[in-house]
This record gives C-alpha cells, sequence and structure tokens, in this order.
C-alpha cells in the first residue's frame, strides 16, 4: 500500500542521511590530521583511494541494510529480507541512473 511505501522510503532516506552524516565527520576528521600535519601528501592519496573505492560504498550498504538485532530480546525484531529492503530502495538505484542519462543530454546539448 501507500502508506507502506512512503515508511519504506523514509526509513531509507533516515539510514542514507545518516551515512553521509557520518562520511562528513570523517572528512572533518581527515582534514583536521591533514591540517595537523599527521599524515603526509603520499598517506593522503592512499587514504584516500581506500576511502572512495572500497570504505564509503560499504558504509554507504551497511547502513542502507541496518538491522537491529541487539539490545533487549523482546525489542529485537526480525530483519526484513534483502529482497524486500531492495524493493522498498528501488529509487536509490533508479533515480541516480535518471540523473546522469538527463546531465548527459543536457551537457552534449
Amino acid at each position: 500500500s501507500f502508506d507502506s511505501l512512503v515508511m519504506t522510503l523514509g526509513t531509507s532516506f533516515v539510514a542514507s542521511a545518516t551515512a553521509v552524516g557520518q562520511l562528513c565527520a570523517m572528512a572533518l576528521a581527515g582534514i583536521m590530521l591533514a591540517r595537523l600535519n599527521v599524515v603526509d601528501a603520499a598517506a593522503r592519496k592512499v587514504l584516500s583511494q581506500v576511502a572512495f573505492k572500497f570504505a564509503i560504498p560499504c558504509l554507504l550498504f551497511s547502513n542502507l541494510i541496518n538491522c537491529q538485532q541487539h539490545g533487549k530480546r523482546e525489542q529485537a525484531g526480525e530483519c526484513p529480507s534483502l529482497t524486500a529492503l531492495v524493493t522498498g530502495a528501488w529509487p536509490f538505484f533508479l533515480l541516480p541512473v535518471i540523473w546522469v542519462s538527463v546531465g548527459m543530454v543536457v551537457g552534449t546539448v
């Protein structure tokens, strides 16, 4: 139903916003370390490659599929299946393709 779709999208949006907040916190920590000369230019380049090719995608994916199974037994719920998560998060897969396609069309005009 429409209400469950809105709830699923809202939950996915909150999870995405949390992941972006964590990314911003990590970026600020990196900026502070660079300004304090804790890491040199070569180390920054390696850390940047590791972050953009591995750590950030893992962080975003793990936050989107976050499943709360800790805490008291009566409060811990059953995790939704991957199919249910992907079905509810389809805009996160489709919208980037649409925006890139629109950008390519606009860029060639």
